[in-house]
């Protein structure tokens, strides 16, 4: 298993020019997938007090997220739904 060095995780200014930050209609898009998710794994309990997507959204806020994070994270989200339905059948 080969290691990696600070250097390696260091992320270019260029590459960051490239990529713009998500807008806030990406955000919302996301903060639905997410939800939508969350909720299909049971990992949302509408009784709680501060809901989880309260401080995911306050997380992805401080974040500044790129339009391809967003892509990379909602893609996920994508495929837990996927798998959710295909083996629910």
């Amino acid at each position: 298993m080969a290691s990696l060095s600070c250097a390696d995780t260091i992320v270019s200014k260029s590459d960051d020019e490239k990529d713009p930050l998500a807008s806030f209609e990406q955000m919302q898009g996301l903060y639905q997938h997410l939800d939508q998710a969350l909720t299909h794994i049971n990992f949302v309990n509408p009784n709680e007090q501060k809901p989880p997507m309260a401080r995911l959204k306050r997380l992805f806020q401080r974040a500044q997220c790129y339009e391809s994070e967003v892509n990379i994270l909602r893609g996920i989200c994508k495929k837990v739904l996927q798998n959710l339905q295909s083996s629910s059948k």
